[in-house]
């Protein structure tokens, strides 16, 4: 801030103060004239900021200008001291200044206006402005405002958020823009975001434990758990939105670490890999104990056995117990309960054989549900030695799994009338999983670096 600024700003503070007549009487009286001081200096300072962007650019080195497009576009280079040619940013072809064109730009203290060159590419019919990236601009908004939008957005509907935002702010803007912020600039940076954590953590797969980073947490119990859930889609169908949990637990059940989560509707070798590139980022290699837990869906199962070789694999005991209890609904209708407690008892205790003999002692394999609870326990049995899991202090329910569906998707992504693109599906549930992760901060900090890296050319 320049002294004239300081000058100007605390006169109109003077004036401020002024013109408060008698004694404070409450602390809203002093709040208002807080904000009332803070108002000036944004003014102040976005005034400033202004001017000074304004000066940086007649400093800027001018290129030496080589073949030309057009004619006329060169004496407004020389003058304006920019570069004539620049590397198109979506096709690294050549890109031809267009002229200076003014654009207002949002940000969390107001409305500035940045008068900037514009690029055009002839080959790819895209325009651009080189000096969007120097100023951190997103769109028609600067990146910390881009950021709290997209933090209100992860928590609310978009229109919900944007009002909320206004009242906060009194800065408004249209759910569209959202939209567009969440699907167009955010998408790939989530991709790469999650690109880059494999990059560094699938190649530790294959180091023995002694050889993994020092850094990487060593986790007494690591539980990895998975499920999935239906999302409603724009073209009316109905895409599995799969979600991933990763867990810490000290071996009397404590919580070591925070749960860290991801949703994808990527098919399932690709969840896989986000899978296991979070489990290693939590410590899989390093733990005392590694178990996964899952309902019977196949697809768990395989990536389980994929992903995670040495961990031990455990059927949720709920969903098994459904199909007793539906067997026990069907025979001995609201008198089931001491029948049920019986069995679920012996499948605590893995007495199976007493198990299977009460099954049987029914006589009735023409049930739909004891068919179904056959083949069901048939397909998992290696999953359900519920007795020794029990005895090594084993958490034998995937209920995380089953709360994380609802809070990562469901609580946002099936509200009433809600439908949902593939790509605006994706980038919510992400952005979700890494806000009940505690991550959001750090995709936000890879975000600023990556979005707004600086161009080897002259930029304006």
């Amino acid at each position: 801030m320049t002294e004239e600024t300081k000058r100007r700003v605390l006169e109109r503070v003077e004036q401020i103060l002024a013109h408060q007549d008698g004694p404070l009487k409450t602390i809203n009286d002093l709040e208002q004239i807080a904000l009332n001081v803070r108002d000036e200096v944004v003014k102040a300072t976005l005034e400033e900021a202004t001017k000074q962007i304004e000066q940086d650019r007649h400093k800027i080195q001018q290129d030496q200008p080589e073949e030309a497009e057009s004619q006329e576009a060169k004496p407004e280079t020389q003058t304006l001291r920019v570069a004539y040619k620049l590397p198109c940013h979506h096709c690294q072809k050549n890109a031809y200044f267009k002229g200076m064109r003014s654009k207002k730009i949002q940000t969390l203290a107001g409305w500035i206006t940045l008068k900037r060159a514009y690029y055009h590419c002839q080959r790819c019919h895209q325009g651009f402005y080189p000096k969007d990236v120097e100023q951190q601009v997103t769109g028609h908004m600067t990146l910390r405002l881009a950021q709290e939008v997209v933090a209100l957005c992860v928590c609310m509907p978009y229109d919900l958020a944007l009002q909320t935002l206004a009242r906060l702010t009194s800065i408004r803007l249209s759910g569209r823009s959202a939209q567009r912020l969440c699907s167009q600039v955010i998408a790939p940076q989530v991709e790469q975001y999650l690109g880059q954590r494999q990059q560094e953590m699938l190649p530790l797969a294959f180091q023995m434990r002694e050889q993994c980073p020092a850094d990487l947490p060593t986790p007494e119990v690591l539980y990895i758990e998975a499920d999935g859930v239906h999302t409603p889609m724009r073209d009316g169908t109905w895409r599995e939105m799969k979600v991933g949990v990763v867990r810490a637990e000290f071996k009397d059940g404590r919580e070591q670490m925070p749960a860290q989560y991801l949703a994808t509707l990527e098919e399932a070798s690709k969840f896989g890999k986000h899978w296991e590139a979070l489990a290693l980022k939590c410590g899989s290699l390093k733990a005392d104990s590694l178990a996964v837990l899952g309902d019977g869906a196949t697809w768990i199962w395989n990536l389980a056995s994929t992903c995670f070789p040495r961990a031990v694999q455990i059927l949720d005991f709920f969903h098994a117990s459904e199909y007793v209890a539906a067997v026990g609904q069907d025979i001995f209708g609201e008198s089931k309960q001491p029948w049920l407690t019986a069995r679920l008892a012996e499948m605590k205790s893995s007495f199976w054989s007493r198990f299977w003999e009460a099954i049987e002692a029914l006589d009735r394999p023409d049930l739909e549900s004891v068919s179904r609870l056959k083949t069901y326990f048939g397909n998992n049995a290696s999953r359900m030695d519920y007795g020794d899991y029990l005895r090594r202090h084993l958490c034998i329910g995937s209920g995380l799994a089953e709360s994380s569906c609802k809070r990562i998707v469901s609580q946002r992504l099936k509200g009433s009338g809600m439908r949902w693109s593939g790509v605006g599906g994706e980038v919510i549930a992400r952005l979700r999983g890494f806000f009940f992760s505690n991550e959001l901060d750090a995709f936000f900090a890879f975000w600023s670096r990556r979005a707004f890296e600086p161009a080897t050319s002259p930029l304006l």
